[in-house]
């Protein structure tokens, strides 16, 4: 018999032949034909003919359910093939939806980046005019005072010459650490403290001596104490005999230099903190601040429009464009996958009526076991080597053979 199997799995042969549909359809005429002409009559008592016409419909069947396992195959494959692509097209929309929006995003973004590059240029030229008018205001503002501690600095120095002491001693860390006055000098002498006597026999102990010893350590300790003490009680003493009026004095108009200090620091914060600009000439620069917030408070806008824009419209027309696009492809998998799939449901169909027409026919009659094409050919075998044998006497000699081995 022809073989009726569907060969090629591309989608434009999923379909077979008309010839074999039409080979199918006289297959089931004949099985009626049959099933009517011996109804009534017990095929036991036929000859060959009849084994060999079952054998010939369990071939048609055979070809039936591999064309239907084929189909339904087919048809899985199309399914999938279908799924994956209407995958791929809301993957290329989303793609495209989400780099068009990115673009759109990315112009109005470069706008607003240029506007606060050139808003940070404006302000900084801002910032720089209004710290030169508040240095020149400070300046102004505490010029009586700084030329007051000009004064008070040459007093220091016509006193101290005129009662003979040397100027190395006209200094401000010698001020501090022989008549300190204020904060500031205590924090040079705890400065001078640590360097003299930790860090400095810590160096010599590190790198010079380069022992382990903790005696050697405090003996090191105890010399930079002992040493720098006795130099600076010497200097103490040497000063406060010869020249100690001389440095009270002194410490007195350093004092006032101290407070006039303290006044030009107390106006220069109170001049930082003034919010009133109106002074420094900076309106120029506020309006064109103004003028570039307002610009970007535009740019902000436009991008917001535009954004509510391409959702509501943009989106869509690329979401049609993109199925519209895709659309024949998409139509012809689903077309070759409807007419797989009632091909399929049609050969099934043929199926179950042709093993309905052969269980009526010749099931009844010959039972599961003979409705074998390997058993039903050894039947067969058996009444052609004996003539005028019936299909009952065959079934008989075949069923002693098996049971004799």
């Amino acid at each position: 018999m022809e073989d009726k199997k569907i060969q090629d799995k591309s989608f434009d042969s999923v379909k077979p032949e008309g010839t074999t549909i039409e080979r199918l359809q006289e297959q089931n005429l004949q099985i009626q034909d049959v099933r009517w002409s011996y109804e009534d009559m017990n095929i036991l008592s036929s000859g060959i003919d009849k084994l060999i016409d079952l054998q010939s419909h369990l071939n048609d069947l055979k070809v039936y359910k591999d064309n239907v396992k084929q189909l339904e195959a087919e048809d899985e494959d199309l399914d999938r093939i279908i799924i994956a692509k209407e995958r791929t097209i809301d993957d290329e929309i989303d793609g495209v939806i989400k780099k068009r929006k990115t673009e759109v995003s990315a112009t109005f973004d470069s706008q607003l980046e240029n506007t606060k590059a050139e808003i940070k240029k404006v302000k900084a030229k801002r910032e720089k005019k209004k710290s030169k008018k508040v240095s020149e205001r400070i300046k102004e503002e505490t010029a009586d005072l700084r030329s007051a501690n000009e004064t008070l600095q040459e007093d220091i120095k016509h006193t101290m010459k005129n009662d003979g002491v040397p100027k190395i001693f006209n200094t401000r860390l010698f001020h501090a650490l022989y008549y300190p006055k204020g904060f500031a000098d205590i924090g040079i002498d705890m400065v001078c403290i640590v360097l003299l006597f930790l860090l400095l026999p810590n160096i010599i102990f590190r790198y010079v001596v380069k022992t382990d010893e903790p005696i050697v350590m405090g003996l090191i300790y105890f010399g930079v104490i002992l040493v720098f003490g006795a130099i600076y009680l010497a200097i103490n003493a040497k000063l406060k005999n010869r020249y100690h009026e001389t440095f009270k004095k002194v410490k007195e108009i350093r004092a006032k230099i101290l407070i006039n200090n303290k006044d030009i620091k107390r106006i220069k914060k109170s001049i930082q903190k003034d919010k009133d600009e109106s002074n420094y000439g900076l309106e120029k620069y506020n309006k064109e601040i103004k003028e570039l917030e307002d610009t970007m408070d535009l740019i902000t806008s436009k991008k917001k429009e535009a954004i509510i824009e391409f959702e509501s419209t943009q989106k869509t027309v690329i979401a049609n464009e993109i199925r519209e696009k895709n659309k024949p492809e998409l139509l012809n998998l689903q077309q070759k996958h409807d007419e797989v799939h009632e091909l399929s449901k049609e050969y099934s169909q043929k199926v179950k009526e042709l093993e309905m027409q052969l269980a009526a026919t010749y099931e009844a009659y010959l039972g599961k076991e003979f409705m074998n094409l390997e058993k039903l050919e050894k039947l067969i075998k058996i009444m052609e080597a004996r003539e005028g044998m019936v299909i009952s006497e065959a079934m008989k000699l075949y069923k002693a053979q098996m049971l004799n081995g």
